[in-house]
């Protein structure tokens, strides 16, 4: 009998209640009870045999069946024993070549061109530009000059887009810039989305605010290697991020109220470089209350502008509707919130 290794990209993260195995390669994931998770980190490259003498006998069948499960699904391979240096750990080391990754502006004439500039000098290679209504002469302008930039990626968004709009003339413009990925006409007449070839079109009839942000859903899991890397070192969605609101504030988050400074008289490379700028940064989903006991934490997206106690940074986001300490999402039957769950067990502590 060979040993069984687990494969790198198939990592397990332990929950209160229980764990789940990542597949990072496939962009999947599977509950597993917390007794398997032991088994997983304690024996990795054992036999099945040896993993089974050394835990109680009346366990042995209920081992068989975990590791019978992981063959099936393809999470653990066989190997000589002499071969498991040659199948090392993943690396969960992160980091990214710019000082910035991804800014989101809200579009004023007045700084737009000086905010371009200075991202540039930062290197920012992802960005999201918010206009307030649709003009497709506005947009063509801006889309032109930003052709000439550094930048790898962008993102539309369009708040108010009441008139009706047309897919196929909105289709023929975007296309011809490439590095488009995605753009949302907020407030549209329809519901739909379009996919491209080179980018997506979002038509949405609800009516975009800021305080949308942060809403927590298993449909907005994010699975592969380097969103798992970096959420073992920072913030899933503040680090590395610039925001800059249509007053010229420069923000962690245009949700959240505190800025750094204007645009207009702050030099944008000096307030990012800053530690007061980059504090939440460094705020990992291993450091935040609730968050910290879920199997969940390493492909859920964070957010600090909405949490559950607005005195403590650390607090759980207030529109998580997981509750990991009796592995439930809202909706479910049985659920209850983490805050009746932790009444009860107050009272059972006192009873």
């Amino acid at each position: 009998m060979k040993n069984l290794k687990l494969y790198a990209n198939c990592i397990p993260t332990k929950g209160f209640r229980r764990s789940v195995i990542i597949d990072l390669q496939f962009g999947e994931y599977v509950p597993i009870p917390n007794a398997l998770f032991n088994l997983l980190k304690q024996y990795d490259g054992y036999k099945l045999s040896e993993i089974q003498k050394k835990n109680p006998i009346e366990y042995s069948e209920t081992i068989n069946e975990y590791y019978e499960y992981l063959k099936d699904k393809k999470y653990i391979f066989e190997v000589e024993l002499g071969e498991l240096d040659l199948f090392p750990h993943l690396s969960l080391e992160w980091d990214f070549p710019s000082i910035a990754s991804n800014a989101i502006i809200e579009y004023n004439q007045l700084f737009f061109e000086r905010v371009i500039s200075q991202l540039e000098i930062l290197q920012c290679k992802s960005l999201r530009i918010i206009f307030s209504k649709y003009s497709k002469k506005l947009v063509e302008t801006i889309l032109n000059k930003l052709n000439e930039t550094s930048f790898t990626s962008f993102e539309l968004q369009f708040n108010n887009t009441s008139k009706q709009i047309s897919f196929e003339k909105d289709a023929s413009l975007f296309m011809q810039y490439p590095r488009i990925q995605n753009v949302f006409f907020f407030n549209s007449k329809i519901s739909k989305i379009f996919p491209l070839k080179t980018l997506n079109i979002h038509y949405l009839k609800n009516t975009y605010l800021n305080s949308q942000c942060g809403n927590i859903s298993r449909n907005n899991f994010s699975i592969n290697i380097p969103f798992f890397t970096e959420s073992q070192h920072y913030n899933t969605c503040l680090n590395r991020k610039v925001c800059i609101d249509e007053k010229g504030y420069i923000k962690n988050c245009l949700s959240m109220d505190k800025h750094y400074g204007n645009i207009m008289d702050k030099n944008l490379k000096e307030v990012v470089q800053s530690q007061e700028f980059q504090k939440l940064w460094h705020i990992k989903k291993d450091d935040i209350k609730v968050c910290q006991d879920c199997e969940f934490r390493h492909m859920c997206i964070d957010c600090r502008a909405f949490i559950k106690d607005p005195k403590d940074i650390y607090s759980q986001p207030s529109k998580c509707p997981n509750n990991p300490y009796i592995a439930k999402w809202k909706g479910e039957e049985g659920y209850i919130t983490v805050e009746e769950w932790q009444e009860q067990q107050k009272n059972i502590t006192t009873t």
